[in-house]
Parts: C-alpha cells; structure tokens; sequence
C-alpha cells in the first residue's frame, strides 16, 4: 500500500478521530498529522523490521511531538512472506 492508501484507510477505519492529513512538506521526517498525531509510515514491498527507526528522525518526532502536544506514531506495514512469494512468481 501506498502511504496516501494507508492514510485514506486510517481515516475510513476511524471515522470519530480527526482526519488525517498527509504532510504537504515531502522533507518532514513524519507523513501525516491531525490535531492529536503524528505519523511516520513505513510501508514496504518486502520485510520491514518494525523496530528498526533512523535515530534522526525518532528524535525529531518526538521533539516535535512535544512541542505540539501531539503524539508520534510510527506505523510499520509490510506484506507477508506468502504475499511477496506470488508476486515474485508472477513476475
């Protein structure tokens, strides 16, 4: 999935929670926000570890975070190994 497919399902699944917004900044070390969250996106066609994070950009999130009093998120969506698989045989 796409980052703006993944924001588009976060705000289908959660109706009462503020939209998301995707950041119009493509530097921002995080990819969207509303008036509670920020969220940095990792979405990748193969393996992802989820707790693997660019120090520079956790701590620039968090220092962000507390400045606006919003909380950071970081949101890991990978593809399974079965998934990657098939695509790789269609290929």
């Amino acid at each position: 999935m796409t980052e703006e497919e993944i924001i588009k399902l976060l705000n289908k699944t959660y109706p009462n929670m503020d939209k998301l917004e995707k950041c119009d900044d493509q530097y921002s070390y995080y990819d969207c926000e509303n008036n509670k969250y920020l969220i940095e996106i990792k979405s990748r066609d193969r393996y992802y570890d989820p707790w693997l994070i660019q120090r520079d950009k956790f701590v620039s999130n968090y220092d962000k975070s507390i400045e606006t009093g919003k909380e950071f998120i970081y949101l890991t969506e990978s593809v399974s190994y079965t998934h990657l698989r098939a695509h790789e045989t269609l290929r």
